[in-house]
């Protein structure tokens, strides 16, 4: 986000994770909080696997909240003359089989990009997703059959001619001259935001 000039949200539950992003991201906005829509829910920690923490019956308690009224938050902020303006532009959703839940509070700011983990949900759900998608504008598909992208998780709005281009890391990483060792991720948002718009 520093390199893109936009401001990321990170939304993370697991107590651990939170602490982590809170320090090497300190530039972005970091809630520590659930996509849920209860008051609280108790997240249960993996102490070998940091990313499979999940909502269980013991451990941390953990406030929810939407993505809706995190952005709301966001967009309070602005000055009254730039509220209208602000636009999630490329989501990332990956909340251990608790998708459904999360989309259910993203209506007022739907994304025009997303990325979404599916591939361990029951059917029901993956149409629900799929009907989510299609009520906001969004078309998507498998991610791995995008040229460069490995992952079965689903892509949203991803042009399938838009990955065959050499300079997608390029756009990413030109501030900084060089491209790091782990630059799995960075360049997958590169990818996005290159081809982000008409």
């Amino acid at each position: 986000s520093a390199c893109l000039f936009t401001n990321t949200l990170l939304i993370e539950a697991s107590p651990e994770n939170y602490k982590v992003l809170s320090k090497s991201r300190k530039y972005d906005r970091t809630v520590h909080a659930a996509l849920c829509n209860q008051d609280f829910v108790m997240i249960e920690e993996n102490a070998l696997n940091s990313g499979e923490s999940h909502i269980g019956t013991r451990g941390v308690k953990v406030p929810c909240t939407s993505l809706d009224t995190e952005l709301d938050k966001l967009q309070s902020e602005l000055p009254e003359s730039q509220r209208d303006k602000l636009r999630l532009v490329f989501l990332i959703l990956d909340v251990e089989k608790h998708e459904v839940d999360a989309l259910k509070g993203l209506e007022r700011h739907p994304p025009v990009k997303a990325m979404i983990e599916t591939i361990h949900l029951p059917p029901d759900d993956t149409d629900w997703i799929a009907q989510w998608a299609t009520r906001h504008g969004l078309s998507g598909k498998r991610c791995d059959a995008y040229q460069e992208i490995a992952h079965t998780d689903m892509c949203y709005n991803f042009g399938p001619d838009r990955f065959t281009s050499p300079f997608s890391k390029d756009l990413l990483y030109t501030a900084r001259k060089a491209h790091p060792k782990n630059s799995f991720h960075t360049s997958e948002v590169a990818k996005a935001y290159h081809y982000y718009g008409e």
